[in-house]
């Protein structure tokens, strides 16, 4: 059984976005080929991402020929991700009461962070890296097939790229093999091992003996957070004691 850390206990704690404004009418979608359905608030799904609201209000303007499924493009998500997107929605956490990192895997959680990205969620991007950060300290090992589907989908100097990268740098050693070998150095994205090798020379120039705490520095793979309208709500702020690692374009 995993240990919980007294930040992922400190989430944990967190109340349930439950108020009585936010469930006013419910809507139906039908999500991924499957069309599997999920009743949910239109209240909440607005307030999570800006991009749902203004989807609503332009399916209702427009009165669309389509589905409201299809106007807020979630009918080609994977249904499972949306699962726990919905969990996140209505509990402003993603893992539940005595769940710990053990309950959701690195597969579910990339997923979700890029569900979040595509659908510009950036709190639930940023909850998704603080688990993350968590599993990692937890686990054994360093998640390397989940390489490829980053890599993919995250254009340079995205946070989830960033973390992987200063994961990679500053944690990871060749000598235990857990993350490449014979056996996985082919599936691994060359562009990742040529920015490892950036940011671990970039590393030896700054620092003699780093030692990183990501859980201390985690704001700095969080992205800015905006409001309903699109504008800044909470700015990140990486603080001035964190270890300046992760900086967008210095690899």
């Amino acid at each position: 059984m995993s240990r919980s850390t007294p930040e992922t206990q400190k989430r944990k704690s967190k109340k349930a976005r439950l108020s009585h404004e936010k469930f006013d009418i419910t809507v139906c979608l039908k999500v991924g080929k499957q069309q599997k359905e999920f009743i949910i608030h239109k209240t909440l799904l607005c307030n999570a991402a800006a991009e749902f609201k203004k989807n609503f209000d332009q399916y209702a303007k427009d009165d669309m020929n389509i589905s409201v499924s299809e106007a807020l493009k979630v009918d080609q998500d994977d249904p499972e991700t949306f699962r726990w997107f919905t969990r996140w929605l209505y509990a402003d956490q993603i893992l539940q009461q005595e769940e710990t990192t053990d309950d959701v895997t690195w597969s579910t959680l990339i997923s979700l962070y890029l569900f979040s990205h595509n659908h510009g969620i950036p709190a639930l991007q940023n909850h998704v890296i603080d688990i993350l950060i968590d599993k990692k300290y937890q686990a054994v090992g360093f998640p390397s097939n989940q390489l490829n589907i980053v890599y993919e989908h995250m254009k340079y100097g995205a946070p989830l790229r960033r973390l992987f990268i200063d994961w990679a740098a500053f944690t990871e050693t060749m000598e235990d093999e857990t993350w490449i070998n014979e056996e996985k150095e082919e599936n691994i994205p060359k562009t990742f091992l040529m920015d490892v090798i950036r940011a671990q020379y970039q590393m030896k120039s700054r620092y003699s003996h780093p030692n990183v705490d990501f859980r201390k520095c985690r704001d700095h793979y969080h992205v800015k957070m905006t409001d309903v309208n699109g504008e800044k709500k909470v700015p990140v702020d990486v603080g001035d004691d964190s270890v300046e690692i992760g900086e967008e374009g210095s690899y």
